[in-house]
């Protein structure tokens, strides 16, 4: 049986309210959630290989040089995302959406590749 609260909680998502800071715009909301989703991994998986970066050292240095380059290169890849994500909701073109695409797809493998890493190991 359904809830009160969870009938009023999947009632309430339907949408987005059309005075809010996405206009109603249910893709410009999904690529800012998007954007955040895979930060929070990648954050997720550099914390996750600093607490673990001994071990790592001598049995997958791979995840290490990788864990690097990500330090060093996401936090431009999802400032750019960011920028880009709000290019599209300032002027939702298709030219606008398919350079977004574009940046997410960067964000959205290293989310990928870290994921695998921290699997990887926990097998």
């Amino acid at each position: 049986m359904i809830s009160v609260a969870a009938l009023l909680l999947l009632l309430g998502c339907n949408g987005l309210d059309p005075a809010g800071p996405y206009k109603g715009d249910k893709v410009a909301y999904g690529y800012d959630l998007a954007i955040a989703t895979c930060t929070d991994g990648v954050e997720g998986f550099l914390a996750w290989e600093q607490t673990h970066r001994a071990v790592l050292v001598k049995t997958n240095p791979k995840i290490v040089e990788r864990a690097k380059l990500l330090h060093d290169e996401y936090p431009a890849w999802a400032q750019s995302a960011a920028r880009l994500s709000a290019a599209y909701q300032a002027n939702p073109t298709s030219e606008a959406r398919a350079t977004l695409e574009k940046a997410m797809r960067v964000l959205r493998q290293a989310l990928l590749e870290a994921t695998q890493y921290m699997l990887e190991v926990s097998q």
